[in-house]
């Protein structure tokens, strides 16, 4: 008993159409833009994603005195300051979390001062 096709080349092409299906069909192509962008990011060396973390996150990679949740708006000006951004322990993305300020839900992102990034990369 033979378990390969008689007509080997029918059967290679029928592997190739399966494939090309899968690849078009919803799974394959949401598996194909992950890996896209996964790709566009490593060429063009863009930082990764923003991830959200809970409300009660607690920074564990610098003290705590060293660290400050900034509203999306103020960002900018603690960047001047050379604050930096706390990296996610996953994806090494920025962390923020959804906060009320007055009646808008806005991100918030954890920063850190530059005195405790300078003290951890000694």
């Amino acid at each position: 008993m033979n378990i390969f096709p008689d007509d080997l080349l029918s059967f290679i092409w029928g592997l190739i159409v399966g494939i090309v299906v899968i690849i078009f069909s919803g799974f394959g192509s949401a598996a194909g833009s992950d890996l896209w962008h996964w790709l566009k990011r490593r060429i063009n060396k863009e930082p990764p994603e923003p991830k959200e973390v809970s409300a009660k996150f607690s920074p564990t990679l610098y003290p705590k005195s060293s660290c400050a949740w900034v509203p999306e708006l103020d960002v900018p000006v603690k960047e001047q300051q050379d604050w930096g951004f706390y990296p996610h322990h996953d994806t090494n993305g920025h962390c923020y979390r959804m906060a009320n300020h007055g009646r808008k839900l806005t991100r918030e992102f954890l920063m850190v001062n530059s005195e405790a990034i300078k003290n951890n990369a000694t």
